[in-house]
Protein backbone atom coordinates (compact mmCIF):
# COMPACT_ATOMS: atom_id res chain seq x y z
CA UNK A 1 0.00 0.00 0.00
CA UNK A 2 2.76 2.65 0.64
CA UNK A 3 4.16 2.08 -2.99
CA UNK A 4 0.62 3.03 -4.09
CA UNK A 5 -0.47 -0.75 -5.28
CA UNK A 6 -3.62 -0.60 -3.93
CA UNK A 7 -4.95 -3.26 -6.59
CA UNK A 8 -2.31 -5.81 -5.85
CA UNK A 9 -3.63 -5.16 -1.58
CA UNK A 10 -6.99 -5.90 -2.38
CA UNK A 11 -6.82 -9.10 -4.09
CA UNK A 12 -4.49 -10.17 -1.26
CA UNK A 13 -7.29 -9.36 0.74
CA UNK A 14 -9.46 -11.40 -0.96
CA UNK A 15 -7.91 -14.12 -1.02
CA UNK A 16 -7.41 -14.26 2.72
CA UNK A 17 -10.85 -14.10 3.38
CA UNK A 18 -11.61 -16.63 0.98
CA UNK A 19 -9.20 -18.11 2.83
CA UNK A 20 -11.36 -17.46 6.13
CA UNK A 21 -8.97 -15.12 7.66
CA UNK A 22 -10.50 -12.19 9.50
CA UNK A 23 -9.09 -9.00 8.97
CA UNK A 24 -8.21 -5.80 11.41
CA UNK A 25 -8.09 -2.35 11.49
CA UNK A 26 -4.61 -2.04 10.85
CA UNK A 27 -5.22 -3.89 7.28
CA UNK A 28 -7.66 -1.61 6.30
CA UNK A 29 -6.02 1.67 7.27
CA UNK A 30 -3.17 0.27 5.48
CA UNK A 31 -5.51 0.36 2.34
CA UNK A 32 -6.93 3.83 2.91
CA UNK A 33 -3.24 5.18 2.72
CA UNK A 34 -2.55 3.51 -0.26
CA UNK A 35 -5.57 5.61 -1.69
CA UNK A 36 -4.02 8.48 -0.59
CA UNK A 37 -0.83 8.44 -2.40
CA UNK A 38 -0.98 11.29 -4.62
CA UNK A 39 1.58 10.49 -7.18
CA UNK A 40 0.05 7.01 -8.20
CA UNK A 41 -2.52 6.17 -10.22
CA UNK A 42 -5.37 4.18 -8.91
CA UNK A 43 -5.43 0.66 -10.78
CA UNK A 44 -8.84 -1.37 -9.80
CA UNK A 45 -12.08 -1.20 -11.05
CA UNK A 46 -13.35 1.96 -9.16
CA UNK A 47 -10.71 4.13 -10.31
CA UNK A 48 -12.18 7.56 -7.72
CA UNK A 49 -9.80 7.42 -4.87
CA UNK A 50 -13.02 8.49 -2.65
CA UNK A 51 -15.08 5.70 -4.28
CA UNK A 52 -12.05 3.15 -3.71
CA UNK A 53 -12.08 4.37 0.03
CA UNK A 54 -15.61 4.16 0.69
CA UNK A 55 -15.69 0.69 -0.85
CA UNK A 56 -13.01 -0.22 2.01
CA UNK A 57 -14.96 1.28 4.76
CA UNK A 58 -17.85 -0.19 3.63
CA UNK A 59 -15.33 -3.53 3.76
CA UNK A 60 -14.83 -2.72 7.29
CA UNK A 61 -18.74 -2.63 8.53
CA UNK A 62 -19.41 -5.73 6.65
CA UNK A 63 -16.64 -7.95 8.18
CA UNK A 64 -17.60 -6.05 12.03
CA UNK A 65 -14.39 -4.41 11.71
CA UNK A 66 -14.55 -1.67 14.05
CA UNK A 67 -12.91 1.61 13.14
CA UNK A 68 -11.31 4.77 14.82
CA UNK A 69 -10.03 8.07 14.58
CA UNK A 70 -7.25 6.88 12.78
CA UNK A 71 -9.20 5.07 10.37
CA UNK A 72 -10.60 8.45 9.55
CA UNK A 73 -7.72 10.48 9.83
CA UNK A 74 -6.19 8.99 6.81
CA UNK A 75 -9.89 8.82 4.83
CA UNK A 76 -9.95 12.85 5.26
CA UNK A 77 -6.26 13.03 3.86
CA UNK A 78 -7.92 10.83 0.60
CA UNK A 79 -10.39 13.61 0.17
CA UNK A 80 -7.26 16.17 0.26
CA UNK A 81 -5.48 13.66 -3.05
CA UNK A 82 -8.93 13.81 -4.52
CA UNK A 83 -8.16 17.73 -4.67
CA UNK A 84 -4.45 17.17 -6.01
CA UNK A 85 -5.64 14.91 -8.84
CA UNK A 86 -7.83 17.51 -9.69
CA UNK A 87 -5.71 20.25 -9.91
CA UNK A 88 -3.05 18.02 -11.85
CA UNK A 89 -5.88 17.36 -14.16
CA UNK A 90 -8.14 20.44 -14.77
CA UNK A 91 -5.16 23.15 -13.34
CA UNK A 92 -5.43 25.54 -10.49
CA UNK A 93 -8.20 27.79 -11.51
CA UNK A 94 -10.39 26.40 -8.84
CA UNK A 95 -8.42 25.06 -6.21
CA UNK A 96 -9.97 27.08 -3.67
CA UNK A 97 -13.39 26.51 -4.25
CA UNK A 98 -11.78 22.51 -4.45
CA UNK A 99 -10.39 22.73 -1.22
CA UNK A 100 -13.28 24.16 0.30
CA UNK A 101 -15.61 21.81 -0.48
CA UNK A 102 -13.63 19.03 1.07
CA UNK A 103 -13.16 20.83 3.99
CA UNK A 104 -17.13 21.21 4.54
CA UNK A 105 -17.45 17.22 3.45
CA UNK A 106 -14.76 16.29 6.64
CA UNK A 107 -16.26 18.58 8.71
CA UNK A 108 -19.95 17.06 8.02
CA UNK A 109 -17.70 13.77 8.74
CA UNK A 110 -16.58 14.68 12.20
CA UNK A 111 -19.79 16.52 13.01
CA UNK A 112 -22.54 13.51 11.96
CA UNK A 113 -21.53 11.22 10.08
CA UNK A 114 -18.15 9.06 12.07
CA UNK A 115 -20.93 8.59 15.37
CA UNK A 116 -24.38 7.96 12.97
CA UNK A 117 -22.64 6.16 10.57
CA UNK A 118 -19.89 4.04 11.55
CA UNK A 119 -20.20 4.14 15.50
CA UNK A 120 -16.82 5.99 16.29
CA UNK A 121 -16.62 9.12 18.34
CA UNK A 122 -14.09 10.97 16.56
CA UNK A 123 -10.80 12.79 18.96
CA UNK A 124 -10.28 16.14 18.99
CA UNK A 125 -7.12 15.84 17.35
CA UNK A 126 -9.02 15.11 13.80
CA UNK A 127 -10.29 18.34 14.21
CA UNK A 128 -7.04 19.79 14.94
CA UNK A 129 -5.83 17.82 11.59
CA UNK A 130 -8.57 19.59 10.04
CA UNK A 131 -7.67 23.11 10.56
CA UNK A 132 -4.27 22.96 10.33
CA UNK A 133 -5.16 22.52 6.85
CA UNK A 134 -7.85 25.17 6.59
CA UNK A 135 -4.71 27.07 7.56
CA UNK A 136 -1.89 26.27 5.03
CA UNK A 137 -4.88 27.06 2.70
CA UNK A 138 -5.63 30.34 4.01
CA UNK A 139 -9.01 29.73 4.68
CA UNK A 140 -9.73 31.60 7.20
CA UNK A 141 -13.80 31.11 7.13
CA UNK A 142 -13.79 27.63 7.75
CA UNK A 143 -10.75 27.65 10.53
CA UNK A 144 -13.38 29.32 12.19
CA UNK A 145 -16.21 27.02 11.36
CA UNK A 146 -14.48 23.74 12.41
CA UNK A 147 -12.42 25.86 15.34
CA UNK A 148 -16.21 26.08 16.45
CA UNK A 149 -17.32 22.69 15.95
CA UNK A 150 -14.00 21.24 18.12
CA UNK A 151 -14.88 24.10 21.25
CA UNK A 152 -18.37 22.56 21.15
CA UNK A 153 -17.34 18.69 21.11
CA UNK A 154 -14.55 19.91 23.81
CA UNK A 155 -18.04 21.74 25.72
CA UNK A 156 -20.14 18.19 25.45
CA UNK A 157 -16.55 15.72 26.64
CA UNK A 158 -16.23 18.56 29.70
CA UNK A 159 -19.53 17.04 31.00
CA UNK A 160 -19.81 14.44 33.04
CA UNK A 161 -20.79 10.82 31.73
CA UNK A 162 -20.75 11.40 28.54
CA UNK A 163 -19.46 9.07 26.07
CA UNK A 164 -15.87 9.02 25.01
CA UNK A 165 -14.14 8.26 21.92
CA UNK A 166 -12.13 4.82 22.57
CA UNK A 167 -9.06 3.30 20.80
CA UNK A 168 -9.60 -0.39 20.21
CA UNK A 169 -6.60 -2.63 20.84
CA UNK A 170 -4.52 -3.29 17.77
CA UNK A 171 -4.99 -0.10 16.18
CA UNK A 172 -2.18 2.12 14.23
CA UNK A 173 -2.08 4.68 16.34
CA UNK A 174 -1.54 2.71 19.90
CA UNK A 175 -1.04 -0.50 21.33
CA UNK A 176 -3.37 0.30 24.44
CA UNK A 177 -6.92 0.70 24.81
CA UNK A 178 -8.09 3.94 26.11
CA UNK A 179 -8.95 4.22 29.69
CA UNK A 180 -12.29 4.10 29.88
CA UNK A 181 -12.88 7.32 31.74
CA UNK A 182 -11.02 8.99 29.00
CA UNK A 183 -11.66 12.84 28.68
CA UNK A 184 -10.98 14.37 25.45
CA UNK A 185 -10.11 17.93 25.50
CA UNK A 186 -8.43 20.54 23.75
CA UNK A 187 -5.15 21.05 25.47
CA UNK A 188 -3.08 23.89 26.29
CA UNK A 189 -0.53 22.54 23.50
CA UNK A 190 -3.57 22.56 20.68
CA UNK A 191 -4.14 26.02 21.52
CA UNK A 192 -0.57 27.44 21.31
CA UNK A 193 -0.58 25.98 18.11
CA UNK A 194 -3.01 26.51 16.37
CA UNK A 195 -2.74 30.23 16.92
CA UNK A 196 0.82 30.45 16.55
CA UNK A 197 0.35 28.44 13.05
CA UNK A 198 -2.67 31.12 12.11
CA UNK A 199 0.04 33.34 12.42
CA UNK A 200 2.70 32.07 10.59
CA UNK A 201 0.36 31.78 7.41
CA UNK A 202 -0.49 35.37 7.97
CA UNK A 203 -4.37 34.84 9.09
CA UNK A 204 -3.72 37.17 12.04
CA UNK A 205 -7.69 38.56 11.99
CA UNK A 206 -8.39 34.78 12.01
CA UNK A 207 -5.58 34.39 14.90
CA UNK A 208 -7.58 36.76 17.14
CA UNK A 209 -10.87 35.53 16.33
CA UNK A 210 -9.40 32.30 17.78
CA UNK A 211 -8.42 33.40 20.63
CA UNK A 212 -11.36 35.05 21.88
CA UNK A 213 -12.89 31.85 21.10
CA UNK A 214 -10.65 30.04 23.15
CA UNK A 215 -11.08 32.59 25.81
CA UNK A 216 -14.83 33.04 25.58
CA UNK A 217 -15.32 29.62 26.35
CA UNK A 218 -12.59 29.22 29.15
CA UNK A 219 -10.81 26.52 27.01
CA UNK A 220 -7.68 28.50 27.86
CA UNK A 221 -7.12 30.83 30.80
CA UNK A 222 -5.65 33.88 30.30
CA UNK A 223 -4.75 36.49 33.46
CA UNK A 224 -3.03 39.02 31.90
CA UNK A 225 -1.24 41.00 29.03
CA UNK A 226 1.93 39.57 30.20
CA UNK A 227 0.64 35.59 30.09
CA UNK A 228 2.93 33.52 28.66
CA UNK A 229 0.73 32.76 25.67
CA UNK A 230 0.21 36.63 25.08
CA UNK A 231 3.73 37.04 25.21
CA UNK A 232 4.68 34.45 23.10
CA UNK A 233 1.67 36.15 20.40
CA UNK A 234 2.58 39.27 20.57
CA UNK A 235 6.15 38.76 19.69
CA UNK A 236 4.81 36.23 16.19
CA UNK A 237 2.44 39.37 15.58
CA UNK A 238 5.01 42.05 16.27
CA UNK A 239 6.90 40.80 13.02
CA UNK A 240 4.20 41.21 10.64
CA UNK A 241 2.61 44.02 8.58
CA UNK A 242 0.94 46.14 10.97
CA UNK A 243 1.42 43.98 13.65
CA UNK A 244 1.44 47.08 16.54
CA UNK A 245 -1.76 46.96 15.73
CA UNK A 246 -3.18 43.33 16.09
CA UNK A 247 -0.70 43.20 19.56
CA UNK A 248 -3.22 46.39 20.37
CA UNK A 249 -6.68 44.00 19.52
CA UNK A 250 -5.03 41.33 21.21
CA UNK A 251 -4.30 43.29 24.48
CA UNK A 252 -8.08 44.66 24.01
CA UNK A 253 -9.23 41.41 23.97
CA UNK A 254 -7.95 40.04 26.99
CA UNK A 255 -8.85 42.98 29.03
CA UNK A 256 -12.10 42.93 27.92
CA UNK A 257 -12.97 39.55 29.63
CA UNK A 258 -10.52 40.26 32.39
CA UNK A 259 -12.80 43.00 33.64
CA UNK A 260 -16.18 41.63 32.38
CA UNK A 261 -16.67 38.57 33.53
CA UNK A 262 -20.09 37.99 32.00
CA UNK A 263 -18.47 38.18 28.36
CA UNK A 264 -17.54 34.54 28.85
CA UNK A 265 -20.06 32.31 27.31
CA UNK A 266 -22.00 35.44 25.83
CA UNK A 267 -22.55 36.19 22.09
CA UNK A 268 -21.01 39.39 22.44
CA UNK A 269 -17.88 39.64 20.35
CA UNK A 270 -14.96 42.34 21.27
CA UNK A 271 -12.82 41.21 18.07
CA UNK A 272 -15.40 42.13 15.12
CA UNK A 273 -12.49 43.29 13.05
CA UNK A 274 -12.26 40.73 9.15
CA UNK A 275 -9.54 41.73 7.40
CA UNK A 276 -8.25 40.67 3.67
CA UNK A 277 -6.66 37.78 5.42
CA UNK A 278 -9.84 36.23 6.62
CA UNK A 279 -11.71 36.53 3.41
CA UNK A 280 -8.78 34.97 1.74
CA UNK A 281 -9.72 31.69 0.06
CA UNK A 282 -12.85 30.59 -1.43
CA UNK A 283 -16.41 31.43 -0.06
CA UNK A 284 -18.43 32.75 -3.19
CA UNK A 285 -21.76 30.49 -2.42
CA UNK A 286 -21.06 29.84 1.16
CA UNK A 287 -23.39 30.99 4.32
CA UNK A 288 -20.54 33.09 6.56
CA UNK A 289 -22.12 33.41 10.32
CA UNK A 290 -20.72 36.59 11.65
CA UNK A 291 -18.34 36.40 14.46
CA UNK A 292 -20.90 36.86 17.12
CA UNK A 293 -23.08 33.98 15.20
CA UNK A 294 -19.80 31.91 15.54
CA UNK A 295 -19.90 32.39 19.10
CA UNK A 296 -23.10 31.69 19.87
CA UNK A 297 -23.35 28.83 17.71
CA UNK A 298 -20.48 26.79 19.83
CA UNK A 299 -22.32 27.80 23.06
CA UNK A 300 -25.80 26.47 22.28
CA UNK A 301 -24.69 23.13 20.18
CA UNK A 302 -27.04 20.55 20.56
CA UNK A 303 -25.42 17.59 22.35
Amino acid sequence: CDAGKVDVSLKLLDELLAEGYKPDEIIYNNLLHGCCIPSKEIKTPIPSRKGLADQILLGMMDNHVVASSATFSIYMKVLLATVVDSIERDGPAHSNRLYNDIFVRSLSLLDTEMEAVYGVIPELRLYTQLIQQTIRHRNGHMTLEVCSSMVSRHLRNMQPDQPQPTIPKGTASTRNPAPKNRVDTITQQTVETLLATAITFGLLDTALQLLELFIKFKVTSVSSIHAPLIVKLTSMLQKKKRGDSYVEQMHMIVEAYNNDPSLFGSNYVVYRREGPNYRKGYNGHSRRRTAAAKHEYAGRRRW
